[in-house]
C-alpha cells in the first residue's frame, strides 16, 4: 500500500491527469460562503472525509462566485480544477509578461481588460490600455485622493472602468480606487498583529465598514473568516462636482448570489503542506 502511494505522489500525471499535485488539496481544509441574514449557502469547496491521512483527496463540491474562491490565492487553482460558477459570470484567462493570471466578468460582459502587474501584485486593471503606472508617486495622506484618477471625459461610458492598486513599503495593500463610468469608489485596508504576523483585519468602501476579517488557530489548521457587508452606494459628482454616495447602477442583480445583508467565508487551511508531509513521512519510513 505505501509503495502505491509513493508512485502517486511521484507521478500525480497519471493519477489525476493534468492535476497540480501542489494546488489547493495540499493546504485547504475547507472553504464555505454563506448569507448573512439567512445562511443560504453561496460557495463552497468540500473534500471527503477520509480516515487515512496519506491519501491525496480532491474536492467533491467546489462552485459558487468567483470573488470568493478567489480569496485562497493558491497558483494554478483555476487552471487545475473544474468549477461551477453559479452567478452568471465569465472567468477568463489571461497571459501576460509577468505571468498568468484569472478574472471574472458577466457572461455578457465581452469587455476587454488590460493589466499592469508588479510582480505578482497587480497595480492596474482596465478597459483603457495605458503603457505605464508608477503607484510610488502616489501618497495615500493625499486629500481628495479621487482627482488624480477620476476621468470626467468618461462619465458617458459605461463600459469604461478602471481600477488602481497601492501598497506600503511592507507590500500590504492601503488603497484601490475604482471607477465605472461616472460612477467611483474608493478602497482602504487596515491591518493588525495576529502570531507576529500583519494580516488584513478591515477594509472600507468609501468610509463605510465593507469586509471584516477574524483569525482562529487550532492544533493541525487555522481558520480565516470574513465577513463582507452590502455596500451597494458609489460616489458621483453632483452639479458643484463634489462627491455624493448613491445607489450604484452597476450593482450585481444575480439573485443565486446575492445577500440581502451581506456575506461570510469562512476558509480552513492546514498548518503544513498535506502533500509534502505525506511524501516526507513515506520516505522517511
Amino acid at each position: 500500500m505505501k509503495i502505491i502511494i509513493l508512485l502517486t505522489a511521484l507521478f500525480p500525471v497519471f493519477i489525476f491527469g493534468q492535476r497540480y499535485i501542489y494546488g489547493v488539496e495540499c493546504v485547504l481544509r475547507s472553504l464555505k460562503t454563506t448569507c448573512i441574514n439567512n445562511e443560504r449557502l453561496i460557495s463552497e469547496i468540500k473534500f471527503p472525509s477520509s480516515d487515512d491521512a496519506l491519501v491525496i483527496q480532491k474536492p467533491v463540491a467546489l462552485y459558487g462566485r468567483f470573488e470568493d474562491l478567489e480569496r485562497i490565492r493558491l497558483p494554478r487553482f483555476f487552471e487545475a480544477n473544474t468549477i461551477d460558477f453559479k452567478c452568471g459570470e465569465k472567468v477568463q484567462f489571461e497571459t501576460s509578461y509577468e505571468g498568468n493570471f484569472y478574472y471574472a466578468q458577466k457572461k455578457e460582459d465581452n469587455r476587454k481588460l488590460y493589466f499592469i502587474n508588479d510582480g505578482l501584485n497587480t497595480i492596474y486593471r482596465g478597459t483603457e490600455k495605458i503603457e505605464s503606472f508608477s503607484p510610488d508617486t502616489f501618497s495615500p495622506d493625499t486629500k481628495n485622493k479621487y482627482l488624480s484618477f477620476y476621468r470626467s471625459d468618461k462619465e458617458n461610458d459605461p463600459d469604461y472602468e478602471v481600477r488602481y492598486y497601492f501598497r506600503d513599503k511592507n507590500g500590504d495593500l492601503v488603497y484601490s480606487f475604482h471607477q465605472r463610468g461616472n460612477e467611483f469608489d474608493e478602497y482602504t485596508y487596515e491591518y493588525t498583529e495576529h502570531n507576529y504576523d500583519r494580516v488584513l483585519s478591515s477594509v472600507y468602501k468609501n468610509d463605510i465598514l465593507f469586509e471584516e476579517y477574524e483569525y482562529f488557530d487550532n492544533d493541525e489548521s487555522y481558520k480565516q473568516v470574513i465577513s463582507q457587508y452590502s455596500v451597494n452606494e458609489s460616489y458621483r459628482l453632483d452639479k458643484k462636482r463634489h462627491p455624493v454616495l448613491k445607489s450604484s447602477a452597476f450593482s450585481d442583480t444575480q439573485k443565486a448570489c446575492r445577500c440581502h445583508e451581506g456575506s461570510m467565508t469562512v476558509i480552513e487551511f492546514w498548518n503544513k503542506n498535506k502533500c509534502t508531509r505525506q511524501m516526507d513521512d513515506i520516505i522517511l519510513e
